[in-house]
């Protein structure tokens, strides 16, 4: 074996220590996904059917560049639909693998053409999420119609490829900020940078947003630098161990919420890539016993039929049905949701540390011999021994 070989053993070894969570949680975190799409992040694209030719300019690197335009408005919302119907099997645990797979791939196409017009967004961790999951066996477990077990079925390296990806996704975020915000000028600074443009020029002026103005410039001088050792940190915390990783996870959905508080930018895409590595075995089993009942499986599935239902009447219009805001435009309740939604991702994620924590220093209960004389060895063969000598 080649040092190579050793390496990229010993680097998987370890990300696989790190990020290792019990599957008997993973049919919580698929419910939660789907509910995810439907009920708060599900894309509408048929709008891009609708964009005039001039407006096509993919980048450089894209299967856009293999099109001559735009698709049909047709094609598009063909494709919503089919998204919307994927993400409620998937809920159901109908055929999970296939669907997931599906709905992964139909969602990147479909970015491919969003991103078209020239912007990027930052919601491609949801999509490596799904891919990833898509081979973790998570369709055996709180599903109506389970997948039956398949070689492909491993969930501790589905984990693992994700919070690889995680931290690449930190890593190419911070070594850009490191850049440009690490330059120990006091006249200048990163997070203010966001901040003034945010606050002045799109009216992200919601929650604490208007505290940051009252605060000294130099704290968030500090603010920047944090900010760099953060997102740098992902990559070694992974490679420490596991009480590092989920450290530094809890530390990124604090980070989110005070963007959610500070800058009004929630990030909601990353949401559910952070939580996959809570343990849902609590919740799993509480649901798996609501679920024996007919009647609470049945509303289940009337409700996700119904939410389903709302999205295909919707008009191709991206909202969040509980509110009926569009979440692209943070304001409002919209925002307080997130805020919500990072308290509960915090919250979660400081009680899996919690228990990690727990179980890697407790101690050990002292052993007590129970009372009595002690057992005495016989010098003659067992039964079993005896079959053996035979």
């Amino acid at each position: 074996m080649s040092w190579i070989d050793r390496a990229c053993a010993w680097f998987w070894n370890r990300v696989a220590i790190s990020s290792r969570t019990p599957s008997t949680g993973l049919g919580v975190l698929r419910i939660a996904t789907g509910l995810f799409f439907l009920v708060w992040y599900m894309p509408v694209r048929r709008w891009v059917g609708e964009a005039p030719p001039a407006f096509f300019n993919p980048p450089p690197i894209s299967l856009a560049r293999l099109f001559s335009g735009f698709p049909p408005e047709g094609v598009m919302v063909a494709a919503d639909v089919v998204a919307v119907l994927l993400a409620c099997l998937i809920v159901l645990g109908v055929k999970a693998r296939s669907c997931t797979i599906a709905l992964t791939v139909l969602s990147i196409a479909g970015n491919v053409f969003v991103y078209a017009f020239g912007k990027i967004d930052h919601d491609i961790l949801l999509y490596v999420l799904l891919g990833c999951m898509a081979f973790s066996g998570w369709g055996g477990q709180l599903a109506w119609l389970p997948d039956r077990p398949h070689r492909s079925d491993a969930p501790e390296r589905s984990l693992a490829l994700l919070a690889v990806c995680i931290a690449f996704a930190m890593f190419s975020a911070g070594f850009e900020k490191a850049i440009f915000w690490v330059d120990l000028d006091l006249q200048t600074g990163g997070f203010l940078s966001w901040f003034y443009t945010g606050y002045f020029d799109l009216d992200r002026r919601h929650l604490l947003a208007p505290l940051v103005l009252t605060l000294p410039p130099s704290l968030f001088e500090l603010a920047d630098y944090a900010a760099v050792v953060f997102e740098l940190g992902a990559l070694p915390a992974l490679l420490i161990g596991p009480l590092a990783w989920r450290t530094w996870l809890l530390g990124a959905c604090l980070f989110h919420l005070t963007s959610t508080l500070l800058l009004n930018i929630s990030f909601d895409a990353h949401f559910l890539p952070l939580i996959a590595f809570v343990d849902f075995s609590r919740v799993q089993a509480a649901l798996h016993k609501l679920g024996r009942q007919q009647l609470a499986r049945s509303l289940g599935v009337a409700a996700v039929m119904v939410i389903g239902m709302i999205h295909l009447l919707a008009n191709g219009q991206e909202q969040l049905l509980l509110l009926g805001t569009d979440p692209g435009n943070r304001t409002g309740a919209a925002l307080c949701l997130a805020t919500v939604l990072w308290v509960v991702a915090t919250a979660f994620m400081a009680r899996t540390l919690l228990d990690r924590w727990r179980g890697a220093y407790r101690q050990p209960r002292e052993f007590r011999p129970a009372p009595g004389p002690p057992p005495t060895i016989s010098s003659e063969p067992s039964g079993a021994s005896q079959r053996i000598a035979r």
